[in-house]
Parts: C-alpha cells; sequence; structure tokens
C-alpha cells in the first residue's frame, strides 16, 4: 500500500512537469483521499492540487462577468473553476490552520461571489471572517459581506449581521470593528428615514 501511495504521488508529479495539468490534480486529490489523516504527502498533495488547477485557471479565458454583486441571476461556474474550488475546499478541510489555505479559501468565496451565488459566497465569507478574524482575509471578507447589503440598500440585513459581527469578541479586537459600526450606524439611520 505504501509503493502505490509514493507511486501515485510520483505520478502526479510526471504529470505536472509535463503540464498535463488537470492529470495532475487529480491524482494530487486522489493521494489526499488515500490517506487524509496522516499521509506523507497530504500537505504537498493538497497545495499542488490546487497550483495544477490555478495553472489552467489562470490560461483559460471566460466569458466578461458583470460588476460583483450586480449578477441578477446566478451564473454556472465553468468546469475550471468548479474544479479549482473543489481543490481549495479539499485543502482547507483536510489542512484547515495552515496559512496557504487562508487566501485559496478567499479566492473560493470570491469565484461564487463573481458568478452571483451570493448566498453560498456570503456564508464562505462569513466562515472566513469569523474563523480567521485577524487575518487580512478575515477582514476582508467582513467587508465584503457589509459592502454587498450596503450597495443593495438592504439596511435590515446590514442592521443583521452587523449587530452579529458587533457580539463576535474576536472581530471586536480587530480594525474591521470600525467598519461594522459605522454599517450599523447607516443601517440604522436609513431604517428610521424609511419608517
Amino acid at each position: 500500500a505504501d509503493e502505490a501511495y509514493e507511486l501515485r504521488f510520483y505520478l502526479a508529479d510526471i504529470y505536472f512537469y509535463f503540464d498535463q495539468f488537470e492529470n495532475a490534480a487529480d491524482e494530487y486529490f486522489k493521494v489526499t483521499q488515500e490517506r487524509p489523516k496522516d499521509g506523507k504527502y497530504l500537505k504537498a498533495g493538497a497545495l499542488a492540487a490546487v497550483v495544477s488547477i490555478r495553472k489552467i485557471d489562470e490560461a483559460t479565458t471566460y466569458q466578461k462577468l458583470p460588476p460583483p454583486g450586480q449578477v441578477a441571476q446566478p451564473i454556472t461556474l465553468p468546469r475550471v473553476k468548479t474544479k479549482l474550488v473543489t481543490m481549495i475546499d479539499n485543502y482547507a478541510k483536510l489542512l484547515p490552520t495552515e496559512k496557504d489555505g487562508f487566501p485559496m479559501r478567499f479566492t473560493a468565496a470570491m469565484t461564487f461571489f463573481e458568478y452571483g451565488h451570493y448566498q453560498n459566497a456570503l456564508t464562505r465569507f462569513e466562515q472566513i471572517g469569523t474563523e480567521l478574524p485577524a487575518t487580512p482575509q478575515g477582514q476582508s471578507s467582513i467587508k465584503a459581506i457589509l459592502a454587498f447589503y450596503a450597495e443593495r440598500k438592504d439596511w435590515e440585513n446590514l442592521v443583521k449581521v452587523g449587530r452579529k459581527f458587533n457580539e463576535n469578541p474576536k472581530l471586536m479586537a480587530t480594525p474591521v470593528i470600525v467598519e461594522i459600526v459605522k454599517a450599523m450606524k447607516v443601517g440604522v439611520f436609513q431604517l428610521a428615514v424609511q419608517q
């Protein structure tokens, strides 16, 4: 079993070396699934799977999207974007405390946001913001949620999430608290004006 595991990882490396990134990603992914707890190549395989798909993603031309936050109906994610998110989610699930995964998680959330899958994106942003509040990704995630509701003039939800974030001691200890308080004030004022 050890030999097969080693060979699969080397096979993935060979695919990668010869620019067969799709095959490489698939094999690296299999390596992470074979030994998800303690595999010798767990971190290397999970990271290489993301890098492999990112290589394809960067070389792909996609349709022009509406400005962020202004997609009327969710647009189906292209196959490569879907696979990139799958590889990122795999990395984040297997290695939740690895710092390499923080920007990846933000990329996944942003991908859903750009394609108009707002509920999925907002859920992901909230998880990042509450789980990693002191990181740049955590701060940006909270700002993205507040901006989303403010731009839509959805004052009720702006106040609701603002209050929720305001009650989170970990968020209270970060610079984003200024944005949270400001958003709540704007939301409360706008709701009062509408009465």
